[in-house]
């Protein structure tokens, strides 16, 4: 069996993506393993930055996730320009507005969430060249978004690990031989990502070229109309996961556990793993089917099913028969930890449908449906995610407890095939549910 010339294209758009993606947290581990040199206290808050500003990470996301769709989608059309500059001109914006706001509300929020003193002080004092950086990091990011839904994935990993670089070398400079310290590493922050906007920016408009108008009202809604029901997803999931936390650390259902926190903890770090690579591929066919015609999409989709699906049983096969060793080995589970057991068997049965999900995910967001998918996995999340966790809680059954791995992802397959299947019958989609079988 070979793959068909589109197919062959996702793949060569899917590769470079999913390393800028990796890149980024090369990054950060960078910062991370720099930043220990200084003190307990200095690693301790360099976490806190990402989470007091975790609504603006949203925003950029899904600025960036709808600006790759909308600039893939007129590509053949002439507008790329145009369309380009009104995401980049609303980033800018929006980036703009968290300036002050970063300003004001960050270091409160820092020095309310550390615990510590002296930790909340040295966030807090970071967190003025963070809130800085946020015009630049936003703009940045929506520019290498449209640059990888262009095809130029391949400059943008070029670049991602130059930034690497040249972020480590000033982390040197301005951390040790300079004496800022903490805030150091932050201030080497503010000067990469002002660096990224000028490259990705000007490689931008060397594709797409310079726009000719403002944007309209019009567009500017429709922009954020998308970017806001992305958003909310991605909100959903973030307040689900601190939500899902808190059940499994707390007592209010049953008596503290130590080896269920301890499984929820490290399945979550290794769901995040194992999930990442149907992230990236989620977000490259949003951008990559979008300019194809309905029976370009049927091909491809059919493609990666085909190819697809045996490759995540057999993932999932494999995860399941070495779970056990790789919770003792990695994450430090005792042997036969029925906790631990539990999940990672809702992971590993989980695999395929997600990886079917995420193929429909991205053919939906292609088409700008951002709304069909926010609510359809907002709404299964919490309805049916929710209460299987407080139940297994409950009555001290684990499969119970992490079945909101593995139930509302079924759901969502079988309505998600529904929805995808309704879209045939549209003049505009004609055939593209075919291709979920």
């Amino acid at each position: 069996m070979q793959l068909d010339t589109n197919t062959r294209g996702l793949w060569r758009a899917f590769m470079p993506f999913f390393l800028s993606i990796c890149s980024v947290q090369l990054l950060l581990q960078t910062d991370l393993v720099m930043v220990s040199v200084l003190s307990e206290q200095a690693t301790s808050a360099y976490a806190i930055p990402i989470r007091v500003a975790m609504v603006e990470m949203i925003v950029m996301v899904a600025l960036g996730s709808v600006a790759s769709v909308s600039i893939s989608k007129v590509r053949e059309q002439g507008r790329a320009a145009t369309v380009a500059y009104h995401f980049l001109l609303i980033g800018a914006v929006c980036g703009l507005l968290m300036v002050p706001v970063g300003l004001i509300a960050y270091p409160q929020l820092a020095l309310w969430i550390s615990g510590d003193a002296e930790v909340g002080a040295l966030a807090a004092r970071a967190l003025f060249w963070f809130a800085l950086a946020a015009p630049f990091r936003m703009t940045a990011h929506i520019a290498v978004m449209a640059l990888h839904a262009r095809g130029d994935g391949a400059w943008v990993v070029r670049w991602r690990l130059i930034e690497v670089g040249v972020n480590a070398v000033l982390n040197g400079v301005l951390m040790f031989a300079l004496d800022f310290g903490f805030e150091g590493c932050f201030i080497a922050t503010l000067m990469v990502m002002m660096f990224s906007c000028v490259w990705s920016v000007s490689r931008l408009y060397r594709h797409v070229g310079i726009p000719s108008s403002l944007p309209s009202w019009d567009d500017a809604f429709a922009v954020l109309k998308n970017a806001g029901w992305e958003g909310k997803r991605m909100l959903s999931s973030q307040l689900f996961a601190l939500v899902g936390l808190m059940l499994f650390a707390s007592s209010w259902i049953a008596p503290v556990e130590l080896a269920r926190l301890s499984a929820h903890s490290a399945g979550t770090a290794l769901a995040v793993f194992v999930f990442l690579p149907l992230l990236a591929l989620m977000r490259c066919l949003a951008f990559f089917l979008a300019p194809m015609t309905p029976q370009a999409i049927q091909h491809v989709l059919t493609g990666l099913f085909k190819w697809g699906v045996p490759l995540s049983v057999l993932a999932g096969v494999t995860l399941y028969l070495g779970g056990d060793s790789l919770g003792q080995w990695l994450y430090n589970q005792a042997e036969g930890a029925r906790w631990w057991s539990a999940l990672i068997v809702m992971v590993s049965l989980s695999l395929p449908l997600r990886y079917l999900n995420t193929l429909q995910r991205g053919a939906l967001q292609a088409h700008q449906k951002f709304s069909t998918v926010a609510v359809i996995d907002t709404v299964s999340t919490w309805v049916i995610g929710l209460p299987l966790i407080v139940a297994g809680i409950y009555l001290d059954q684990p499969v119970l407890a992490f079945g909101y791995i593995l139930l509302p992802e079924l759901l969502i397959c079988l309505w998600l095939v529904r929805r995808m299947k309704g879209l045939v019958l549209s003049k505009e989609t004609a055939r593209v549910g075919e291709a979920i079988p």
